[in-house]
């Protein structure tokens, strides 16, 4: 997915880590690569970053 994205393995690693530093385009680029609607690849995205539970409220550390 790394070089599908034209990123290289230790940035695809960080933004793994850290979906807040995935780009717009990047997150398009993903949901086009495996077929899932962007909409599905955005809420995964903040689910990840901001953590939410099962009703979609946030969670505290």
């Amino acid at each position: 997915m790394a070089h599908d994205l034209g990123t290289n393995n230790n940035r695809m690693t960080r933004l793994i880590a850290n979906v807040d530093q995935f780009t717009l385009a990047e997150l398009y680029k993903i949901s086009d690569l495996l077929d899932v609607d962007y909409k599905t690849i955005f809420a995964l995205a903040h689910t990840q970053h901001f953590g939410s539970d099962k009703r979609g409220r946030k969670v505290k550390p």
